[in-house]
């Protein structure tokens, strides 16, 4: 098991008056957007940081492009890995690969099957968790704004032995990946925050990170810590003024480049399609497509 002490994406710690289990933040219906609660996870940081659009998108409930393979994969993956107990693993599992067309029925099960041994396995390896959330939980902060909160949903949630008797707040992700990308331990580290400052299963205590990489069977250890709290809230808290500024003018900008060709939007995009449009006008005329002049952003 590797352990990583890099502690560069540790994030914030608020006063503790400042948070309170019983608060909440005020729903609002903003104009540009349908009624949402002010709700921020990581996900929806990196969506509007790479496209305003898709944020208003994602915001909107809009209808997204069917999943692809991979998509359907990771998706069967976490739902068996999620199971209660085998035997309603299997149950699951069927119900969900009999929706998939016959030819990617049978890729799909042979990949989930094998993704899910090794979960097992490693289960097996990591020994007993004192208290555990087997279904995902979702853990709720106040964020740098009192009017929104910060939201996590690690794949596990649980209470380890930490040695001498030292409890430890552990939250497992797991990916259906080969090696570890940044955006995965971000993503582990953003949720340590969460489950800090809101104290998740009512612990004050270290917390443990843990990124599972299935297809190759690794974990990656990581300990959550306060110092950088601060500057992370600190970037948040710009994130949130310019979501608010979108919201107030009703313009949220439209993003193109490589990101759109994995946005679950694009298939009703009037940005994206500009943007195929002139890439395949541009490799007609000049066989050659600067990628700086493909990522300028189109206006909708």
């Amino acid at each position: 098991m590797k352990q990583d002490t890099d502690m560069r994406a540790r994030l914030p710690n608020p006063p503790p008056d400042s948070i309170r289990k019983d608060q909440h933040p005020v729903q609002v219906t903003p104009p540009g957007l349908k009624p949402w609660d002010r709700t921020l996870s990581f996900s929806d940081i990196n969506v509007f940081e790479d496209c305003e659009l898709a944020y208003q998108k994602r915001k909107n409930r809009e209808r997204k492009a069917p999943r692809e393979i991979h998509q359907i994969i990771g998706d069967l993956t976490h739902h068996g890995a999620a199971a209660g107990d085998k035997e309603s693993r299997e149950a699951d599992l069927q119900k969900q690969l009999d929706r998939l067309p016959q030819d990617a029925r049978v890729e799909a099960e042979r990949v989930v099957r094998e993704l899910l041994d090794v979960d097992d396995e490693l289960d097996e390896a990591g020994g007993e968790v004192q208290e555990q959330q087997k279904d995902k939980l979702l853990l709720r902060c106040q964020g740098p704004n009192p009017n929104w909160e910060l939201v996590a949903k690690p794949d596990e949630t649980g209470m380890v032995d930490g040695g001498r008797g030292r409890p430890v707040l552990q939250l497992l992700d797991k990916k259906t990946a080969f090696v570890l990308k940044k955006k995965n331990k971000d993503q582990v580290f953003f949720a340590g925050m969460v489950a800090q400052i809101g104290r998740a299963l009512s612990h004050d205590g270290p917390v443990k990170l843990v990124v599972r990489l299935l297809r190759s069977g690794q974990e990656h250890v990581f300990w959550y810590s306060r110092q950088a709290t601060e500057r992370n809230m600190f970037r948040i808290a710009s994130v949130i003024r310019r979501i608010e500024a979108a919201v107030e003018t009703g313009e949220f900008k439209a993003s193109t480049g490589h990101n759109c060709l994995r946005c679950p939007y694009r298939h009703n995009c009037k940005a994206f399609a500009q943007w195929t449009e002139a890439r395949d006008r541009m490799v007609v005329e000049a066989q050659v497509v600067p990628i700086r002049e493909l990522e300028q952003p189109f206006a909708v």
